[in-house]
């Protein structure tokens, strides 16, 4: 259970403006996590992905274009446990997610 008192199991969001990005499943043990990128606009976007660890090392940068919704799976099967960091940044906007590896 979170700070806050809600369940880590439970999806994760966060948004700007047109477009918001989810993480699910938080915590994961399963070797990959799930993440959704959703753009209210129902607009394309391009943007990076970037996975960084908890010292700011980038571990993957990733070039992807976004329809008005999107679901990728990111490999975290080579990950030590621990938690990291998630975003997508277009030239408007930038959503960052934590996520936590079991």
């Amino acid at each position: 259970i979170g700070a806050s008192g809600t369940n880590l199991e439970e999806e994760t969001a966060i948004s700007d403006e047109n477009v918001s990005m989810s993480v699910f499943p938080n915590p994961s043990a399963l070797g990959y996590i799930n993440v959704n990128i959703s753009n209210s606009a129902g607009v394309r976007t391009e943007g990076l992905i970037e996975v960084i660890d908890i010292t700011g090392r980038i571990l993957n940068t990733e070039r992807v274009a976004v329809e008005a919704n999107q679901q990728l799976q990111i490999e975290t099967s080579n990950m030590p446990s621990g938690m990291y960091t998630v975003s997508y940044t277009t030239n408007q906007t930038r959503v960052t997610e934590r996520f936590m590896v079991k």
